[in-house]
Parts: C-alpha cells; structure tokens; sequence
C-alpha cells in the first residue's frame, strides 16, 4: 500500500488500515474517525423501527456501511482516539461487553433533551454533537462520539441540516460527498479542544477526507486511509482543491 497523496500536509492512503494502525502510535500520533456503524437490520431491530433507505445522489459501495471486525478496534484502542458512533460500537471500542443496562440506556436515547441528561450524568468519555435541528425533521439530531481516555465530557452545538450549515461566513456552503460525512468545522474543533498537543491526525476509515481538511485547519499533519478507492480518491481531491484556493469550504 502506497499514498495517493504525499505533501508536507499529510497523505492520503488507499487500502485496508489495518496494517497500518497495528503497528501502533508514534509521538504526537491520534486518532480521530468515524467508522461504519452497521445501521442495518441489527439497530433497525434494537430500536424497533424500520431500517430508512436512502434516497440520495451519494456513491455508496455495497459495503459502505459493514462494521469492521474486531481486530481494527483493537489496534485502533493503542492510540488516543475520538470515535463517533461510540453508542454503537461501544463494546468494540472498550474491549468488554456492556450490561443491558447500558445498552438499554443508549437505546433509549430519543430526543436531544434526552442526550443533554445523559451528557450531565456521564461526565467523561463522551463528546455530542448536537446538530441544531428542529424537530419536525426526521433525521437524528444528534450523535454521540467516545473518547478512550479520561476526558471531561463536552457537547458541541454545530447546525449541519441541509442547506442550514453553521458556517454562514463562507460564500459557499461546504459540498457533500459522503452520507456519514461530518463538517470540518466540528471536527476542527475537537481536535483543538481534546488534543492541544497532537501532531498529526490519523483517520483509518477517511471516508470523504474531511478529518484531513480539520487537521490543516488546526495545523496539524494528516493520515487519512481508505479502502473504497472511490472516496480516497475523493479526499486526496478535496484536499487539493482545498489548497489549490487557499482557503476552506
């Protein structure tokens, strides 16, 4: 496996991660990702709801949306990371299965004054991301992400709801390529607020590269690995647009 993209920046990598994040972190080195969840039957199930089909213009592979198998959580748990979907994935993440209590508890996570409880009776671990929508839309309108070491935990208020983006100042809004694709803004500031003193940014499961388009935002170095070589293709794209203009969308 060889980068597609190399530059003082970063690079971005096309293939399987694993190799790669098992050979463990060097000085500076975190993580932050966003990796499949497995929205199938499993959680459509769990959540005694039917499973919603997207009805978009993305590309989506087959497996686009397949949970990785153990083995990549457990290389990806020597490292500091940030994980979204951390309710889901939980049990990967920690290396111990969770009590149906818990479980039960994500799974009763409904509304955002639901997350906000559960955000002031779990005071380390756990970032949300509150995406700022009203009610009547039917997307979710939060997400949860799971720090694996002791961190106070903190919500984020981003509007990301369609064509209502938070970051107005620009003359654009920030294009998307990925369903689970997350703005840079947030992810921007994660970095900054979880890892002051990072160096480099590593995202195994890139999709669309804007953990990539953050970490420049914060000065940071990037690793960005994707197995679809439609999408690594598409960040090492984003990413060169990005520098090309000089500035980010």
């Amino acid at each position: 496996m060889r980068p597609i993209y190399d530059s003082e920046h970063g690079q971005v990598w096309h293939g399987d991660c694993i190799e790669f994040i098992s050979r463990g972190p060097r000085l500076g080195e975190v993580i932050v990702t966003d990796p499949p969840w497995g929205h199938g039957k499993e959680i459509a199930a769990r959540r005694g709801g039917r499973l919603r089909e997207y009805k978009i213009n993305y590309y989506l592979p087959e497996t686009w949306n397949e949970v990785p198998e153990w083995e990549y959580f457990y290389a990806m748990r020597r490292y500091k990371f940030v994980c979204f979907g951390g309710n889901y994935l939980i049990d990967m993440l920690t290396g111990r299965e969770l009590c149906v209590n818990n479980r039960k508890k994500f799974d009763e996570l409904g509304t955002i004054g639901d997350v906000r409880k559960f955000h002031s009776e779990n005071p380390s671990h756990w970032i949300i991301w509150d995406k700022d929508r009203p009610e009547s839309v039917k997307f979710s309108s939060y997400e949860l992400a799971f720090t694996n070491f002791p961190f106070e935990s903190k919500m984020y208020k981003y509007r990301w709801n369609g064509a209502y983006q938070e970051e107005p100042r620009h003359d654009r809004k920030e294009e998307k390529f990925h369903p689970a694709q997350k703005p840079v803004g947030l992810l921007a500031g994660i970095i900054r607020d979880i890892f002051p003193y990072c160096e480099v940014v590593i995202d195994p499961f890139a999709g669309s590269g804007s953990t990539g388009l953050a970490a420049i935002r914060t000065g940071r170095r990037f690793i960005l690995i994707e197995k679809d070589e439609y999408y690594a293709y598409c960040s090492k794209y984003r990413i060169e647009e990005h520098l090309r203009q000089g500035r980010l969308f």
